[in-house]
């Protein structure tokens, strides 16, 4: 836990081990918003494979591409297993993300709006201390 979360948000990530005798069980203490970070980078990282397959494919070997797919179905198999588990839908987050960032766009003043904004107030100011 890093300290952000509140404890009642962490989640027991539980699996087996292997050790010398045997499979062990084990446990990883985290909260929801990691998992959905990790769904997330596997996602993103299948993403970026495939760029690389379709960037390079006429320098890879036929093995080298079957290689890369092989694993790019692994990452998508486990983030889905893992989104599927915390009831993560990457699509949605993925909408509701550009709404925010949309939103924050309209929002923006910029930076000569506000140079304006001081500028006039300095001006006002000046004015306002004349009359006195």
């Amino acid at each position: 836990m890093t300290g952000r979360e509140p404890e009642s948000q962490e989640t027991a990530l539980e699996f087996l081990r292997r050790g010398r005798k045997g499979f062990y069980p084990s446990a990883i203490r985290t909260c929801e918003g990691d998992l959905f970070l990790i769904c997330d980078a596997l996602e993103d990282y299948a993403d970026i494979c495939e760029q690389y397959i379709e960037r390079e494919r006429d320098k890879l070997t036929a093995y080298q591409v079957g290689a890369i797919e092989c694993r790019i179905e692994r990452y998508r198999y486990i983030a889905g297993k893992y989104a599927a588990a915390i009831g993560y839908d990457r699509e949605k987050a993925l909408a509701r993300c550009a709404k925010r960032r949309a939103a924050e766009g309209r929002e923006d003043v910029g930076e000569e709006a506000l140079s304006a904004l001081v500028r006039y107030g300095t001006e006002n100011g000046k004015k306002n201390r004349r009359k006195a």
